[in-house]
């Protein structure tokens, strides 16, 4: 009697079935991802930029609170970035200022992102008289922010506090106004899906669809918009720092060696241009990163294309 035999699966007899291979929306989003070579770039570039800040940063044999006897020199070998007229080393001081700016703007971004999502998710679910009140306390934050940057951390850079946390609570206060429209938007959209009415049906409360149902929903919108946060903070607490109220020494961010070395731009270049060189290509990396997550989340696109 002859043998009977199968086809191994993913053999050369299974191979023409006919059937589409099922791919997780996880794997669909991660080989989106990495179709975007630019995105792909930013991203090592930013992991490895944050590892330099943070593991090189403790590695290198000077702190950025080290006096050392090479007053104003240039880039060396023993000074990769040169040092200022007191001594410090700038390659020390850049790795402690990107960390900060990096611990800021990571702050900023992961306290908006889940106070926005949950605000706007709420709004959006309830709707009616809850959802309008909602959304007018997140206009009253959105037309105030002059003011409340002003007075809070004017009173912190009077009383001489460090308060980089403060800076973070400040910021994320002023920006997660963004991340609840856009997920009140998506909500409003979601509520209505047959998922939504089965759960109430099986008797789940509102706060189980929105952490349960919702949430997990809108997740794609969510980190576009967190990523996007992220590059603002950088950039906002740059600013602030540049003018005085933001991280002060004798800690250091980006902005503030920035802002203390804007006068040497023509006597010792480099104590200006390599923390804004940090600035910039941080913001741009994550940028390009935000840019590859918003393509890789896209729900309009074929799965031919992916």
């Amino acid at each position: 009697m002859a043998e009977t035999t199968h086809p191994v699966p993913g053999g050369p007899g299974a191979q023409d079935s006919g059937d589409p291979v099922p791919v997780s929306r996880a794997r669909l989003v991660v080989r989106r991802f990495l179709r975007h070579r630019l995105a792909t770039v930013s991203l090592v570039l930013f992991v490895l930029l944050v590892l330099l800040a943070f593991v090189g940063g403790a590695l290198w044999h000077y702190g950025y609170d080290t006096f050392t006897p090479d007053n104003s020199q240039p880039p060396s070998a023993a000074h990769p970035f040169g040092t200022d007229a007191t001594g410090y080393d700038l390659f020390a001081q850049v790795l402690r200022g990107t960390q900060r700016s990096i611990e800021i703007a990571l702050f900023v971004a992961a306290a908006s992102g889940i106070f926005g999502s949950v605000w706007g998710a709420a709004a959006g679910l309830y709707g009616g008289r809850v959802d309008t009140l909602m959304m007018r306390v997140a206009d009253l934050v959105l037309i105030f922010p002059a003011i409340a940057v002003a007075a809070v951390l004017a009173n912190n850079v009077a009383t001489g506090g460090q308060g980089w946390l403060l800076i973070g609570v400040v910021l994320a206060a002023l920006t997660w106004p963004y991340v609840a429209r856009l997920v009140r938007g998506l909500v409003l959209s979601l509520r209505e899906r047959e998922f939504i009415a089965a759960a109430r049906t099986f008797g789940a409360g509102s706060w189980r669809i929105i952490f349960r149902h919702i949430l997990p929903n809108a997740m794609g919108t969510i980190v576009v918009a967190v990523t996007i946060i992220v590059a603002v903070a950088i950039l906002a607490e740059t600013a602030l720092s540049f003018i005085g109220f933001g991280v002060r020494a004798p800690d250091t961010s980006l902005g503030l060696l920035v802002s203390q070395n804007q006068s040497a731009v023509s006597t010792r270049p480099w104590l200006f241009y390599f923390p804004g060189l940090f600035i910039v290509v941080i913001a741009l990396c994550v940028n390009f990163i935000g840019d590859g997550l918003r393509d890789a989340f896209d729900n309009t696109r074929s799965r031919s294309r992916t």
